[in-house]
């Protein structure tokens, strides 16, 4: 599979290259406890053979949907390439050294939220007014010791897919596209064209 993940990054950073708006967006489906199936957007911090990495905190939704049912599927699409990955699996918990690698650049705002949601696990519930979200958050952000914005709280995760599946997509001018999956069967990789 080493050669499909060579060739998403080459497309991923010349989707970054080409300014495209979801070079580093991926669309992650989970299923909620009613067997409901659930999206949301998330930027895509990692690719590698061992899968695909995002961040969520452990009071999230998707974290609470995926330990009831691992099962998942990315969506990455590049418009300025037009082209799309579906990536299939199971969804384990990474190594938080990714998380800490990219704390110290992480916006103050975006420390501050991991912070709060580690002491509510309010991540994703009712809320009221998006003042009243504000004003505690400006109040916790007063009341949080500077210093401890230095370090990711323990409630961050780094969330890895662990693809079994890879399927691309290719729109062409004419109409019929081009759609390839690939997968490993007895050790083998197996890349197969798809009618579109």
């Amino acid at each position: 599979m080493q050669d499909v993940i060579n060739r998403f990054q080459q497309e991923q950073r010349q989707a970054v290259e080409n300014q495209d708006a979801n070079a580093n967006l991926c669309v992650l489906a989970t299923v909620d406890h009613s067997n409901r199936p659930r999206l949301r957007t998330l930027i895509l911090r990692a690719s590698n053979v061992d899968g695909f990495s995002v961040f969520t905190t452990a009071s999230s939704r998707k974290w609470q949907h995926l330990q009831q049912n691992p099962n998942s599927e990315l969506l990455i699409y590049w418009p300025s390439l037009k082209i799309q990955y579906r990536i299939s699996g199971r969804a384990i918990m990474g190594s938080q050294d990714l998380i800490a690698q990219g704390w110290p650049n992480r916006p103050l705002n975006n420390k501050v939220l991991d912070h709060f949601y580690s002491h509510n696990n309010c991540q994703g519930h009712g809320a009221g007014e998006r003042g009243e979200i504000l004003r505690q958050l400006e109040d916790y952000k007063k009341s949080l010791d500077q210093r401890a914005l230095a370090t990711c709280p323990p409630g961050n995760l780094t969330l890895v897919v662990q693809f079994s599946e890879i399927e691309k997509l290719q729109l062409m001018e004419n109409g019929i596209h081009h759609r390839q999956v690939f997968y490993k069967e007895n050790q083998v990789v197996v890349a197969k064209t798809l009618w579109p």
